[in-house]
């Protein structure tokens, strides 16, 4: 069969609606109980310009013009300049006919054009089953690098009784943009988790994070239409942030909630306040969002204090997934 991969232009509605509807039609098959992002949010996110990353995005076409795919390529650009994030797709109806490889193939002439040299792309199924994407992954040369499993909490019926803060601590909260007081903190915090949770084998540089990226964070996905709230906590006699968390939700589809980061500085650590920030964070967004019904969390598959944590609160396991490297 013959494909036709078209860069999407911005302003190009159309395409883009069609280009969600295929997203969405994979997505709803390959994952039970996480729906795609709403199409209101993709439209806001489309139209503007994501912090620190650039974004190209590729449409599937048929000979006769109809969208049954597509691709999003995400290119970090203050770190990890050689890596290009990936995300293909096909709708179910139209796979095993060579329009994925059609794409990855465009996926990949984009990822050299911004001069990158590896891919890493995610894929996630079922517990006990390989997830639907490894097999074409590896069949185009790709290995497995990072295991995780998604894990969600009925917010509605959780019983969040937040331990107390420890002596020397306080904890404090805010919804959307924090006060500029508490960015350089935030920054410092944001680099520590970009190289002390589980990475497995994706080789992830330390992130490069300041006050103006950290505001900018927080700024963009609001004018997205997401509604974030976060909880952090300080060391009191330094005054110092050393730890936060963030949780986040689509105000177009408040029902379904996003676990962001969790950090807690490592020399503060053997307190309990991963699982102060964790409790404290999911009241503050229940009654923020009451229309939240569930929490989505990601860990990687060896990091078990997280996962205790989470498991302690209520969360539950429902799918695994992988980062896979493929090469240029």
């Amino acid at each position: 069969m013959t494909w036709r991969v078209d860069r999407w232009q911005r302003g190009d509605e159309p395409s883009l609606r069609a280009w969600f509807d295929a997203r969405d039609s994979a997505f709803r098959h390959d994952h039970r109980g996480l729906p795609d992002d709403p199409w209101e949010e993709v439209r806001l996110v489309a139209s503007t310009d994501r912090p620190a990353t650039a974004t190209e995005r590729l449409v599937l076409r048929t000979e006769s013009g109809d969208v049954v795919g597509g691709a999003q390529v995400d290119l970090p650009l203050e770190d990890n300049e050689d890596v290009a994030e990936v995300d293909v797709f096909v709708a179910p109806p139209h796979r095993r006919r060579g329009g994925g490889t059609a794409l990855l193939g465009a996926v990949r002439e984009v990822a050299r054009g911004h001069g990158r040299t590896r891919l890493v792309a995610e894929v996630g199924g079922p517990l006990g089953e390989e997830p639907p994407g490894a097999a074409f992954a590896r069949a185009h040369g790709g290995s497995a690098a990072l295991a995780e499993v998604r894990r969600v909490l009925d917010l509605q019926g959780a019983q969040l009784d937040p331990p107390p803060v420890p002596g020397g601590y306080e904890a404090l909260g805010w919804t959307g943009t924090p006060d500029d007081a508490l960015l350089e903190d935030l920054a410092r915090l944001r680099v520590a988790m970009s190289v002390d949770v589980p990475m497995g084998d994706l080789d992830w540089k330390p992130e490069r994070w300041d006050a103006g990226r950290t505001r900018a964070s927080y700024e963009w996905p609001h004018e997205c239409g997401r509604t974030v709230v976060s909880t952090a906590v300080r060391h009191t006699a330094s005054g110092r942030l050393v730890g936060w968390t963030d949780l986040a939700a689509s105000r177009f589809t408040p029902e379904h909630a996003y676990q962001w980061d969790l950090l807690v500085d490592r020399d503060h650590r053997g307190h309990g306040l991963g699982l102060v920030l964790k409790v404290l964070n999911l009241r503050r967004f229940r009654e923020a969002c009451p229309g939240s019904r569930c929490v989505h969390t990601w860990n990687a598959a060896v990091n078990r204090h997280m996962i205790a944590i989470n498991e302690a609160v209520g969360f539950r396991p429902l799918e695994e997934w992988e980062e896979w490297l493929l090469p240029l």
